[in-house]
C-alpha cells in the first residue's frame, strides 16, 4: 500500500508523527503479507536529476494507493499541484483514494484566502468533504479506520483498554485526547467510575474477609466487579 503525504511546512511536526505511525503500521501489516510505504519529500533524494524536483515528487504520487493532504491555515502551491494530480489520476483509474484533513484553528487564527477557496471548490464543485482534526490522536485514529476499511478489515481490530486505542498492541490514540470523547459526559462518567471502583472493590473484599457470610457484601462486590469489567 503506497501512501503519498502532502502538506505545507506549517504541519511539519504532524508529518513527522504521521510518518512514524505508518512505519509502525508497516511492522504490523508485514506479518499479514502486506507492506505499507509512505512517500515524504523529506526522505527523497535532494540531488538535481535534470528536472524540477516537484515533477519528481509528482511521479512518485501517480502510482500511490492513498493520497493524504493535510491543511491548517494555508494551501501551498505545491500541495495544490499534488492534489490536482491525485484527482487526475483518480478520474483515470479510480486510484489513489483521496483523503483531506484540515486541522482546527485556534482562537484568533484564520485560514488563507487560497485555503478557503480550495475548500469551497471541494464542497461545491466536487462534492468532496474533509475530515477535521485537532491533534495527532484524532488524525491517526481516523486514518487507521480508513485503512482498515480499505483492507476490508473489521473495526474490531481496534482495541480500547484503559483509555488507549491500539491496533495489534501499537498505540493509535488516547481517548482523553479525542475531542468527541473528552467532551462527552457519558465517557467522562465512565472514566471517573473506573477510578472510583477499584477502591470500593478493595474495601468490600476486606469486609468479606471479616464477615464471610454477609450476603449483602458479596452481592455489592459482584455488582461492582461487573460494572468495572
Amino acid at each position: 500500500i503506497k501512501i503519498f503525504l502532502a502538506s505545507s511546512e506549517e504541519l511539519s511536526s504532524e508529518r513527522y508523527a504521521f510518518g512514524n505511525l505508518v512505519r509502525r503500521l508497516d511492522d504490523i501489516y508485514e506479518k499479514r503479507g502486506i507492506r505499507i510505504k509512505i512517500f515524504e519529500w523529506e526522505d527523497y533524494d535532494a540531488a538535481y536529476n535534470g528536472k524540477r524536483k516537484q515533477d519528481e515528487y509528482n511521479e512518485q504520487l501517480r502510482p500511490c494507493d492513498m493520497f493524504l493532504a493535510l491543511f491548517y491555515k494555508k494551501a501551498g502551491r505545491f500541495t495544490m499541484e499534488e492534489f490536482d494530480i491525485a484527482m487526475e489520476e483518480f478520474k483515470k483509474k479510480k486510484s489513489p483514494k483521496i483523503y483531506i484533513y484540515c486541522k482546527e484553528l485556534q482562537e484568533n487564527e484564520a485560514e488563507s484566502e487560497e485555503l478557503i477557496s480550495f475548500k469551497q471548490k471541494m464542497f461545491n464543485e466536487m462534492g468532496h468533504y474533509w475530515c477535521r482534526f485537532n491533534n495527532n490522536h484524532s488524525l491517526h485514529l481516523n486514518f487507521v479506520m480508513q485503512l482498515l476499511m480499505m483492507e476490508n478489515n473489521k473495526m474490531e481490530d481496534l482495541k480500547l483498554e484503559d483509555g488507549h486505542i491500539t491496533l495489534d498492541g501499537i498505540l493509535i490514540a488516547q481517548m482523553d485526547k479525542l475531542k468527541f470523547a473528552s467532551n462527552d459526559d457519558c465517557y467522562q462518567n465512565m472514566k471517573n467510575r473506573l477510578i472510583e471502583l477499584p477502591e470500593k472493590i478493595k474495601t468490600l473484599r476486606k469486609r468479606i474477609e471479616k464477615y464471610p457470610d454477609d450476603e449483602d457484601f458479596q452481592y455489592d462486590l459482584q455488582k461492582y466487579l461487573d460494572e468495572y469489567n
